[in-house]
């Protein structure tokens, strides 16, 4: 992907979260400070057949990121695996995260009432329930 695309990409994206759907080819070719439309045309064929992005043929506005899409513009992390476990320095569990069809549950300890919840005293490590912990 050339960086104008993914200016594009970004540019997609703000405006179908922000209006609900893409301008026009003059509207993106005005957003990206390009004179010719076909230049845009080109570049949404580039990202369409890269998977980035989806249209519905003969429909206007009906562009939509895809998974991969949304990865290169930085919504969807790769880095954030579900389940994991968050925890505390020197191993204590203070929450897990596990996916439920399209939603995340976040699942916490009970902590004894009589000691309370544990001092923290640094930052909580995310550890992949699916790989190894690094020691």
């Amino acid at each position: 992907m050339t960086p104008t695309q993914r200016k594009l990409l970004k540019v997609l994206h703000q405006q179908i979260e922000t209006e609900g759907r893409c301008q026009t080819l003059q509207g993106l070719a005005t957003s990206m400070l390009v004179k010719s439309t076909s230049h845009i045309a080109k570049m949404i064929w580039a990202l369409d057949e890269q998977g980035l992005i989806t249209r519905v043929p003969g429909k206007a506005h009906s562009i939509e990121l895809t998974k991969r899409g949304l990865k290169e513009v930085g919504i969807l992390s790769e880095f954030f695996p579900v389940p994991i476990e968050l925890l505390l320095p020197g191993g204590t569990l203070c929450g897990k995260f596990e996916r439920d069809g399209n939603t995340v549950k976040i699942s916490v300890p009970e902590w004894p009432v009589h000691s309370g919840p544990p001092k923290i005293t640094g930052m909580p490590r995310i550890v992949p329930l699916d790989q190894p912990e690094d020691k």
